[in-house]
């Protein structure tokens, strides 16, 4: 059982920096939205897509883990149920310590990604707000003869912005 406990530990601290690595990734997503950077933003969104496969893996390998820990085929075991059943002190406190920053770190990527969909989200209705008006101009462009009517049309938001 230590040599499944060791390699646990080893497993959930790799899920961790792969965690901390996507935090990263999400910090980077976010500067390049707010700056425009679209090229960097598609990098940014390809690296995120290895870091999860990385973290399906890692997954995968946790769940045999426990599985030999828990004596079945079963890989539903918590890493509290396991705390529950380790006798010794040092392995105890390692992976209390583990699932302690595990938890930390995957509950601030799930606020992290909130937020950066979020920002998306109000971008996309500001540019929408902005751009509305130059799609739908406020009357006819043409007369039922087939001449130009004269028309005034109400200023995109984001013209009037940088008038």
């Amino acid at each position: 059982m230590t040599h499944e406990l060791t390699e646990l530990a080893a497993v959930v601290g790799e899920e961790i920096s792969l965690g901390q690595d996507l935090l990263e990734n999400l910090a980077a997503q976010r500067q390049a939205i707010l700056e425009w950077k679209i090229s960097s933003l598609i990098e940014r969104i390809e690296g995120r897509e290895s870091l999860l496969s990385n973290l399906g893996a890692m997954e995968e390998r946790r769940r045999a883990i426990v599985s030999r820990l828990g004596g079945t085929d079963d890989a539903t075991l918590s890493l509290t149920e396991i705390l529950c059943r380790v006798s010794q002190a040092d392995q105890a406190g390692e992976l209390q310590r583990l699932q302690a920053d595990a938890r930390r770190t995957y509950t601030r990527l799930q606020a992290e990604e909130k937020s950066l969909l979020n920002l998306m989200d109000n971008l996309l209705q500001h540019i929408r707000d902005a751009l509305s008006p130059l799609s739908r101009p406020d009357m006819r462009l043409y007369g039922e003869q087939g001449t130009s009517d004269s028309f005034t049309h109400a200023s995109s938001g984001l013209i009037q912005g940088k008038i």
